[in-house]
């Protein structure tokens, strides 16, 4: 997890650039970062209020259990009394 220290921003504008490791993050159930994380932002502030615009980047890889596949079989079968026709 990452934090922000949001006492430290003293400016109305200030711009964020970092860069982390993918083992400085927890492996998740569900995923784990195999890139570096990319973090680029600005942050506005305006009395106590902050609004953080930008971007972050990295690669994840996710740990997807199988998927359930549907079969959908449509049979469509004809019979005729006579032995000799042809069955569709």
């Amino acid at each position: 997890m990452l934090l922000l220290n949001l006492n430290k921003i003293r400016t109305a504008q200030d711009r964020i650039e970092q860069v982390y490791r993918p083992d400085q993050f927890d492996v998740d159930e569900d995923f784990r970062v195999v890139s570096p994380v990319s973090l680029a932002f600005d942050i506005f502030k305006d009395k106590q209020a902050f609004r953080l615009v930008g971007r972050v980047r990295t690669t994840l890889e996710l740990q997807v259990q199988p998927l359930p596949r549907a079969v959908y079989r449509r049979r469509s079968t004809r019979s005729s009394t006579c032995a000799t026709s042809p069955t569709r």
